[in-house]
């Protein structure tokens, strides 16, 4: 994955999370688009840089929240690592696999967050677990259909090799 290709995303996806942030309020979000950033970069980089991209992008995530500084640069790079792992071992390329990961990895970052900020007793409001269902299931929604949208367009759209040659 190009670099070029990140920071475009990077530079899309930060306004859309402080607009949801504003539209919807601090309290609560049913969908994490820097995380979706996060696992989605996770599934075409690996190693060292994968890890510092998603430390990054858990501080502005912090940053952009207003809660704690850390939490997120923690759980970031943990999500991200055994997102890589899963998806170049397991090979995932189906719908509903790709949803179950993205699932199961928001559910895993709301537990991770509310446990560390329950170990060192940061006051912060408990959602309930119904709340992180919620979570995983917009974020796993929206993960597959931004996914596999230009699958699904170039599979409707497509042209006969050399129909349109211009010379």
């Amino acid at each position: 994955m190009k670099i070029s290709r990140i920071l475009i995303l990077l530079l899309l996806t930060i306004p859309a999370q402080v607009l949801l942030l504003k539209v919807l309020g601090q309290q609560f979000y049913w969908f994490d688009l820097l995380l979706l950033l996060t696992l989605y970069i996770a599934f075409y980089i690996q190693g060292i840089p994968l890890i510092y991209i998603a430390l990054a992008l858990g501080i502005i995530k912090d940053a952009l929240s207003g809660g704690l500084i850390g939490l997120n640069g923690f759980s970031f790079p943990i999500l991200a690592l055994v997102c890589m792992i899963l998806y170049t071992r397991l090979k995932i390329s189906k719908f509903y696999a790709q949803f179950m990961l993205i699932f199961s990895l928001s559910f895993l970052n709301a537990m991770i967050i509310t446990f560390i900020s329950w170990v060192f007793g940061i006051d912060i409001i408990y959602p309930s677990i119904l709340e992180y269902i919620y979570t995983g299931l917009g974020n796993g929604i929206l993960f597959v259909i931004l996914m596999n949208l230009p699958k699904i367009f170039i599979r409707q759209n497509k042209l006969t090799p050399g129909r349109y040659n211009v010379r």
